[in-house]
């Protein structure tokens, strides 16, 4: 998986609808702390977030729900994807395993069904099947160095001294 197939895979979900976002997002606070709860009893939740980061993943719950009524709303596949690796790498080096993904999005998905209306959570639950299929790929991204990371030093300014 490269940074391209990701993006063409992202660009095949379909956005929800306007109303639908809305839902979303006024459902934020209460998806948010039934996710935590979720997770907070998860019988192995330090191995999947690492010694320390339980207020790190419950910031993440935030964060991520917050995150994904905007990003649903003004739709950018290419956006969408590179916020995605982004993540997982930022929070991989901070302990969390890859193995956390698949339990919090099916945690996230059980909140959605248990809160929003069922044809909402019809059209947001595309979105969490792509993050859930998509997450070694993700992860294979994120390993992968940045163009930063690999890039050459700039070239000299025109008129400068090199």
């Amino acid at each position: 998986m490269n940074r391209e197939a990701l993006v063409s895979s992202a660009a095949r979900l379909t956005p929800p609808s306007v109303e639908a976002v809305q839902e979303y997002a006024a459902h934020v606070p209460v998806l948010a702390a039934l996710l935590d709860d979720a997770m907070l009893a998860h019988p192995n939740l330090e191995q999947l977030v690492g010694s320390g980061n339980m207020a790190m993943m419950q910031n993440n719950h935030r964060n991520h729900f917050r995150y994904m009524a905007s990003v649903m709303a003004v739709y950018d596949p290419a956006s969408f994807a590179e916020t995605v690796v982004w993540v997982v790498r930022t929070y991989r080096a901070h302990g969390f395993s890859l193995a956390y993904w698949p339990v919090m999005l099916e945690q996230a998905l059980q909140a959605m069904q248990r809160t929003l209306r069922p044809a909402t959570a019809a059209q947001v639950a595309p979105f969490y099947e792509w993050l859930a299929s998509q997450l070694e790929g993700i992860a294979h991204v994120a390993a992968a160095p940045t163009a930063w990371e690999t890039a050459s030093p700039m070239p000299p300014v025109c008129g400068e001294a090199s």
